[in-house]
């Protein structure tokens, strides 16, 4: 991820050097942080819904799977006892009943959830600003590591040296 933000950053500064060669040490910074963040709102809006969507379905089988298996013990039980012809217990019904009501409630549950994840995805302005806020903070503090440069200074540093010129 931060090294998509270098080289974000780079293309960006490369850009508004070649568009606006007495700003760009200026705005750079800033018209970074708005890319971040248009970014980050994109991915919380168009993906929050299909991955609601998505982990709905699979988390619904997989609760269908989960009961089926839980309710082996309760076959292989009732199956043996019939071989015999003699009747399960009605706790082996009340088993059955409670792994049934469980997997129908779990898929209920579940189902719920993605209208409330695609209503979330339009409420997350304040949560995607926090967000792309502290990717840019990371980003920052680990530049220098990356860039492997013996003179090297964190972008928030030189930005801030730049507006002092």
């Amino acid at each position: 991820m931060m090294p998509a933000l270098d080289k974000v950053s780079s293309g960006l500064r490369r850009l508004l050097a070649s568009l606006a060669p007495s700003l760009d040490q200026y705005v750079w910074l800033p018209v970074m942080a708005v890319v971040v963040l248009i970014v980050v709102l994109l991915v919380a809006r168009l993906g929050l819904p299909l991955a609601g969507r998505g982990t709905g379905r699979i988390v619904n089988g997989l609760v269908v799977v989960v009961g089926a298996v839980l309710l082996l013990p309760d076959l292989l039980v009732a199956s043996g006892l019939r071989a015999f012809r003699r009747r399960p217990p009605s706790l082996l019904y009340a088993y059955g009943g409670m792994v049934k009501a469980g997997v129908i409630g779990l898929n209920r549950l579940v189902t719920t959830m993605g209208p409330a994840i695609s209503k979330l995805a339009k409420k997350t302005f304040w949560l995607s600003l926090l967000l792309a806020g502290g990717l840019l903070l990371v980003w920052n503090d680990g530049y220098c590591e990356r860039a492997e440069s013996a003179s090297c200074a964190p972008p928030l540093a030189e930005w801030s040296h730049g507006l002092g010129k």
